[in-house]
């Protein structure tokens, strides 16, 4: 009986040592929990501090750069026809730029353009401005701009998203430029195999002419002989972004 006693105890006493165990194990996993989501909110939170300083200072240097004009929109975009990188705007927006006296000083009307998705990455690149035509809350975006926007998807994906941001940007003016570019995907190659022959420098004067600015990273089309090739801005001097208006504009192809 004694026996019996003992040894009932003695199993008591184990079943309470792992209920203590468990919950010891299970209180340690809720705190490792509660410390790794804490963390999260820290550094989400110190990503939101980051990203408002940097907007800050760009703000700051857009500000400076714009002598003070500050035009900022969310528009809707849609496909427009044209075959260079100017946008077409709402009326609104003209009417922002005069009421802060842009127009007056005679400055050439450059944006930045940039997407973004539910992923909170995009594409961004500069354009200019054709017109003030737009439906209210809407933007005209040429292929060429989408492409750089998309990186090869389009105008079908540009069409498909809620919006994109437009900033008034005044871009560098240098007497001088050099850009350099590099063929993407089978490159000068006709049918991945026979290597085509063009005057590249001629090709890209042609493909650029009208084109109000470029950015380091650009996707830019060419056409030769019916076929379509596409290049990327690889680099650009002396400024990663700039006006295409009365620049000496040195290309290279790699």
């Amino acid at each position: 009986m004694d026996f019996d006693l003992a040894n009932k105890h003695k199993k008591e006493v184990e079943q309470r040592r792992r209920e203590a165990k468990r919950k010891l194990e299970e209180k340690k996993k809720e705190e490792e929990i509660r410390a790794a989501m804490e963390q999260e909110q820290r550094e989400r939170e110190e990503q939101r501090h980051r990203q408002a300083h940097e907007e800050r200072l760009r703000a700051e240097a857009e500000a400076h750069l714009n002598e003070g004009a500050r035009y900022l929109a969310k528009l809707r975009p849609y496909p427009s026809s044209r075959t260079d990188d100017k946008l077409e705007l709402p009326p609104s927006a003209l009417e922002e730029l005069e009421r802060q006296g842009v127009l007056e000083k005679g400055a050439l009307l450059t944006f930045a353009v940039s997407l973004t998705t539910r992923t909170g990455e995009g594409g961004s690149t500069h354009a200019g401005v054709a017109e003030f035509t737009a439906e209210e809350g809407t933007v005209g975006v040429p292929p060429r701009v989408a492409l750089c926007l998309t990186k090869g998807s389009g105008l079908d994906t540009l069409d498909g998203v809620g919006q994109v941001e437009i900033r008034y940007v005044k871009l560098p003016r240098c007497r001088k430029s050099r850009v350099k570019f590099q063929p993407r995907g089978e490159g000068f190659h006709a049918g991945g195999m026979k290597v085509v022959s063009l005057d590249l420098e001629h090709v890209l004067l042609e493909t650029l002419r009208g084109h109000t600015a470029l950015t380091q990273g650009d996707w830019l089309p060419i056409r030769h002989q019916g076929q379509t090739y596409e290049l990327m801005v690889r680099e650009l001097e002396p400024e990663t972004e700039l006006s295409l208006l009365d620049t000496d504009l040195t290309m290279e192809g790699r």
